[in-house]
């Protein structure tokens, strides 16, 4: 809400300049409020979806496309260019996202390469922001985080030690250093069949182990992106009928989960997160990937399985997620 006439206006305090902080400061200013700043610490908008060489700071991977449909991707009052195609990729993302963010004028509140350190509530309930390179705090009345939690990556642990190679998701970058060598993807997520598809063009043996079944969707269905499908559906099926519906449509696109290797998922294809992965599904039908079930224990460069099947690999590639974390 603006500030009333005659009264000072608020200071807010937005930390992030990826798509959430972009939206934060466009819909301040929208309510008319002009005393903004937004700190990020990269030295570009854009955040996770800014592809980087370096493994300091998560970011995309280079073959990164979005995994929803551009047409419910974009902002509402800024669509995605008509000549996008359907899943467009971070490099595109980027562009509009930095497009976004002249159209509404919002790169004269955000200051790149500033790292907030540490944010403090006072006992008068402003905050203190303290910047990475200065010593006296930024005051501000009020504070908007929208740093995303792909920040601090989670790798479970199991009995035993790995020797081979461990690397996490957030440091993954293409599949070059991966060629000609056995490698083990661990996770069912987008980014674990996204990654588990890349690497097995150019490693020796590439398999991905799954905890549970998991419903794998391809990205289109009766020739449509698939989520648009499904907010289509929304709108005529009736909410009961909408999960047997889309597990009917689904096993009518793809086949049984058998075929795969993949173990049968439990629940509705809508109780849980969608991993929505075309490549993938080619891969474990051409066998490029083979599927494995959950980690038991390691032995040197040796995994066995809850199945007790043993095999050898260079290197575990674990795309298991984060830990939410606010290092500030």
């Amino acid at each position: 809400r603006a500030p009333a006439s005659g009264a000072s206006e608020p200071r807010i305090c937005v930390i992030g300049a990826g798509p959430c902080g972009l939206t934060a400061v466009k819909n301040l200013r929208a309510a008319g409020l002009r005393q903004i700043v937004c700190y990020d610490e990269s030295d570009a908008i854009g955040g996770n979806w800014v592809f980087r060489e370096g493994t300091d700071r998560s970011c995309v991977y280079e073959c990164t496309h979005i995994i929803s449909s551009k047409g419910l991707s974009g902002f509402d009052d800024y669509p995605m260019p008509a000549e996008y195609p359907d899943f467009p990729s971070h490099r595109q993302l980027v562009a509009y996202f930095k497009g976004y963010a002249d159209h509404f004028e919002l790169r004269q509140h955000i200051q790149l390469n500033t790292r907030v350190a540490r944010a403090e509530r006072g006992a008068d309930e402003r905050w203190r922001v303290h910047l990475s390179d200065t010593e006296q705090p930024e005051v501000f009345d009020s504070l908007v985080v929208c740093s995303g939690h792909h920040r601090e990556p989670y790798i479970p642990s199991y009995p035993g030690r790995f020797t081979g190679e461990i690397m996490h998701s957030t440091a993954y970058r293409r599949a070059d250093p991966f060629r000609d060598r056995r490698v083990l993807v661990v996770g069912a997520g987008n980014s674990a069949c996204d990654i588990a598809a890349d690497i097995s063009r150019v490693a020796r043996t590439t398999c991905i182990s799954m905890r549970r079944g998991s419903y794998i969707a391809p990205k289109l269905m009766f020739g449509q992106p698939i989520d648009q499908v499904v907010e289509f559906w929304r709108s005529y099926i009736p909410r009961f009928l909408l999960q047997p519906v889309f597990r009917l449509s689904l096993q009518l696109a793809i086949g049984r989960w058998q075929d795969y290797g993949l173990q049968q998922p439990k629940g509705g294809p809508l109780e849980m997160h969608p991993t929505l992965n075309s490549s993938i599904l080619e891969a474990l039908r051409s066998g490029q990937v083979q599927p494995r079930v959950g980690i038991e224990r390691f032995d040197g460069e040796r995994v066995e399985y809850c199945d007790r099947r043993v095999e050898t690999f260079d290197a575990i590639l674990w795309a298991t997620g984060f830990r939410f974390s606010f290092p500030f």
